[in-house]
């Protein structure tokens, strides 16, 4: 890394760092540097070396990094115990997700119940999500747009269960998948790590105005109509209820004001300005 900087001239960069592997590098660079925080690691159980291995990185760069960073209120808690932090939380780019699109020609006939996002055990509650596809056999098709992360079991439990596995789209088509579902849902599991999350998908279903039912989970159990939490009993019920009831045709009506990514951007700019004038001053 060294050697690419060189190459490229740089002469007083900053280091931006969120894979906390590289937490050696603010002393081993003198470099000001920014630790973004966006998901705790510390709370996934991977057991042994490597899961002492990222506590540890991260209490480095807690101690290390001129500033840090996280995205949501729970790992302000969590890494704002010690050091001051900044809570910079995700955002949408509203215009594009409310720019009208044609239904894109791979959803299926019929009534359609959409998750978008990546498909992981570590977030996606994968028994829920084959309850929901069962309920929903004769009625509508759950359909999962994104990249699959989860074991071979799981992708083949949740396709034998009706489940529509489209995998991965350009962030540039996700508006039309999200504006034509009838039932946006998050079948989340509710843990220590989800809680550490801000989800960007709150602010996209959000934006699209479509109704929303969703495990209560950080980063949505507070929102506003039309997003609905329920807890995992009454989940699918809840799903086949707003099925049963109009709702708006395409875009909906936006619930409020969103925050945007260049707001969010000028937030991160201002941190990583005081990453470098802090630098300075401890080297005055």
């Amino acid at each position: 890394m060294l050697h690419v900087i060189r190459q490229l001239g740089f002469r007083d960069p900053i280091l931006w760092i969120n894979d906390s592997s590289y937490a050696e590098f603010p002393s081993l660079t003198g470099y000001p540097s920014v630790y973004d925080v966006t998901d705790d690691w510390n709370l996934v159980g991977r057991g042994g070396r490597e899961h002492q291995r990222q506590v540890t990185n991260d209490r480095i760069l807690l101690g290390a990094a001129d500033e840090v960073v996280v995205c949501s209120p729970a790992l302000a808690r969590s890494r704002g115990q010690e050091r001051q932090i900044h809570l910079i939380t995700n955002a949408v780019d509203i215009d594009h997700f409310r720019a009208p699109r044609p239904r894109p020609p791979d959803l299926p006939t019929g009534p359609v119940v959409l998750y978008s996002g990546t498909l992981s055990e570590g977030r996606l509650d994968i028994d829920l999500s084959l309850q929901l596809a069962r309920a929903l056999s004769g009625r509508a098709t759950l359909v999962f747009v994104g990249p699959d992360a989860c074991g071979p079991e799981s992708t083949n439990r949740l396709i034998e269960a009706g489940a529509l596995l489209l995998g991965s789209r350009p962030y540039r088509d996700i508006p039309a998948y999200l504006q034509h579902a009838d039932v946006l849902v998050v079948p989340h599991v509710v843990n220590a790590f989800t809680e550490s999350l801000d989800p960007i998908k709150a602010r996209e279903f959000l934006a699209v105005g479509r109704p929303v039912v969703s495990t209560p989970v950080a980063g949505f159990r507070d929102l506003p109509a039309p997003v609905a939490t329920v807890d995992r009993g009454g989940f699918a019920a809840v799903v086949m209820k707003v099925l049963d009831e109009p709702g708006p045709e395409g875009i909906g009506p936006l619930p409020g004001r969103l925050p945007s990514w260049s707001e969010s951007g000028d937030k991160f700019l201002a941190v990583l300005e005081a990453a470098r004038a802090g630098r300075r001053s401890k080297a005055a």
